[in-house]
């Protein structure tokens, strides 16, 4: 998410304290009401900016109704056993204790499973939170005079000499063999997920694996970093966005993808 920091004009955060109103400018929505909290999103000129209803906020700050949907994270000590998240469980702004907590899990809540990252699931919330837009700046900025520049003849430099190995930062495209060893950096892999598994045939390496358009196997998926792999079927047949390190299976042209985050693009 990026995030932008500014601050409205007085008159009209003011005017969010009571009700509803239009922003002029973008504005940056923290987690408490304090400068130092964390930005949790920012609403971009235009937006119909709504109090929270039944919120307060100290002098110089407003609560305002955030809509959704949200994208959160939930550690996995926190879900029930039919994979419900347990009320009063933190919903968190990205996959580690860390984190900043956007609210609380209720019973009422609806969420939809959109990844898995390591042990902790990541959840669309379909509700509404609560955060925090300063009214009134703490103390004026001062304008800096303007400098006059300086004029720098830049020195002479020499053509650097080619590369002798290609860069190797970019995701290989679909079809394309890893380098021998494999890549040593994770990367991001798109594709269908599919199950490699078919009666009367030999069980493959893995389980599951990684279609291209096509419908034909780019990579094997090794999801051993997944801890809920529970939850890896519903994402069968869709389309999945996979973060990880590709590798050759030894003695085969097979690639594998050691998985560290899958979720829905």
């Amino acid at each position: 998410m990026k995030l932008l920091t500014a601050l409205l004009p007085v008159a009209v955060l003011a005017s969010a304290l009571a009700h509803a109103a239009t922003l002029t400018s973008a504005t940056v929505v923290r987690s408490a009401p304090e400068a130092s909290a964390a930005a949790i999103a920012n609403l971009p000129a235009g937006t119909d900016l709504a109090p929270a209803a039944g919120n307060t906020a100290p002098a110089g700050w407003a609560a305002v109704s955030l809509p959704g949907p949200h994208t959160v994270f939930v550690d996995d000590k926190d879900l029930l056993k039919n994979f419900d998240v347990k009320p009063g469980a933190a919903y968190r702004t990205a996959p580690s204790a860390d984190a900043t907590t956007l609210a609380t899990a209720t019973a009422d809540d609806s969420v939809e499973i959109t990844g898995l990252s390591g042990r902790w699931l990541q959840l669309s919330l379909k509700r509404d939170l609560v955060g925090y837009i300063q009214t009134v700046s703490s103390a004026p900025v001062a304008k800096a005079p303007a400098a006059t520049p300086a004029v720098v003849t830049p020195a002479p430099v020499a053509p650097s000499p080619a590369p002798a190995v290609a860069a190797t930062t970019g995701a290989p495209a679909i079809g394309r063999a890893v380098e021998p060893g494999g890549s040593a950096l994770p990367r991001i892999f798109q594709g269908t997920l599919a199950s490699s598994r078919a009666p009367f045939r030999p069980r493959r390496p893995y389980d599951y694996q990684l279609n291209d358009s096509r419908g034909v196997r780019y990579a094997y998926l090794d999801l051993a970093k997944l801890l809920l792999t529970e939850q890896i079927d519903s994402y069968l047949g869709r389309t999945v966005e996979i973060y990880g390190t590709a590798t050759n299976l030894p003695d085969t042209k097979d690639i594998v993808i050691k998985v560290e985050t899958l979720k829905l693009p």
